[in-house]
């Protein structure tokens, strides 16, 4: 559906747009179209632009920039660390999402070991969990295999593929 609706805006915003227009005219109709959100103590303070003297480009970019989607890497970790297997779910698809839950931690080195801990910690299996605590020298694999989800054996491929 919103493949559909995109190339539609984009025509529509090429037929509409005043491009022939000079760049201040082009910038006070991209303020104005904002509405009250665009003022002067709200976002162009914030991206400290003069919208007197900046160009509809720069504008737009620092729009563009402002308003993408930011990650807040606490918020990331925290939904990681929080997690745990729920009623119901089944040990790989819990497994799953936390691979894909530290996709976007930047643990770097540390991310199999802790997502090896949340295995160990937030399975609902509490024998799973104290088995998986008895191996000293538990790893990532291991603990993935030991839990039953054992894609790799299942699946022919590493435990880290399977959310993609």
């Amino acid at each position: 559906m919103l493949d559909s609706v995109e190339p539609t805006f984009r025509a529509l915003q090429d037929s509409l747009w005043p491009k022939n227009k000079p760049e201040y005219e082009q910038v006070s109709t991209l303020l104005y179209a904002m509405g009250d959100c665009a003022d002067d103590t709200c976002i162009l303070a914030t991206l400290r632009l003069d919208e007197t003297k900046a160009t509809y480009n720069e504008v737009r970019t620092a729009l563009n920039g402002y308003f993408d989607v930011r990650r807040n890497l606490i918020v990331q970790r925290a939904l990681l660390n929080k997690r745990h297997q729920l009623a119901g779910e089944s040990v790989d698809t819990f497994i799953q999402e936390l691979y894909r839950l530290a996709e976007d931690c930047e643990y770097g080195s540390l991310k199999d070991g802790l997502i090896r801990d949340r295995i160990v910690v937030g399975v609902l299996d509490d024998s799973l969990s104290d088995r998986l605590q008895a191996k000293a020298d538990l790893t990532l694999e291991t603990a993935d295999e030991s839990s039953g989800g054992g894609t790799k054996a299942k699946q022919g491929s590493h435990p880290r593929e399977r959310h993609l």
